[in-house]
């Protein structure tokens, strides 16, 4: 999973088009960032999907319950029982194959099971891979964007959230 989220992240730091950036870790540190932290969570609404392609590791997604980063005011900032995709992804040769969809579709499930009524995710300006992803489930910009500090760095991401229809079905 780090080596898959560290492609990832390389990928869509590319993408956004601010040049080289040192990634802020390894992938055998990564994963194991990434090991501690969902370990570390004691909230039972916290959870990492694996995606399998023959038997490899090719994708993974992590929720949790959003962290209240919402502008007084806003539309989101309502009280409202709501996810947060931490990270969603495939690996870069195994895009396409379905695996994204199936992460995406298991996660809402997951996040229904866990009674979040909305599901949120940033998103690096200029990464089409997520932003493609996640409109085409459903999921819209919310017109709030945040800093995130990586490799010396400054990045911005945006907000992108979807209501959970709380029957069974799509997404949103």
């Amino acid at each position: 999973m780090g080596r898959i989220h560290a492609e990832g992240m390389a990928a869509s730091i590319a993408a956004h088009a601010c040049g080289p950036i040192a990634l802020p870790a390894d992938a055998d540190q990564l994963a194991g960032v990434w090991e501690d932290s969902m370990r570390s969570c004691s909230d039972p609404r916290c959870h990492t999907i694996v995606a399998l392609g023959r038997g490899d590791v090719v994708g993974f997604a992590a929720l949790a319950p959003a962290s209240p980063q919402i502008p007084h005011g806003h539309q989101l900032s309502a009280n409202v029982p709501t996810g947060e995709l931490l990270a969603l992804e495939v690996a870069v040769s195994r895009r396409g194959e379905g695996h994204e969809d199936r992460l995406v579709n298991a996660a809402a499930e997951l996040a229904r099971r866990s009674h979040f009524l909305r599901l949120f995710a940033w998103i690096l300006p200029g990464d089409d891979w997520h932003t493609e992803l996640f409109a085409g489930a459903g999921f819209g910009p919310a017109g709030i964007s945040r800093k995130l500090a990586a490799g010396g760095e400054t990045l911005t991401q945006h907000l992108w959230y979807t209501l959970l229809d709380t029957n069974e079905g799509d997404v949103s």
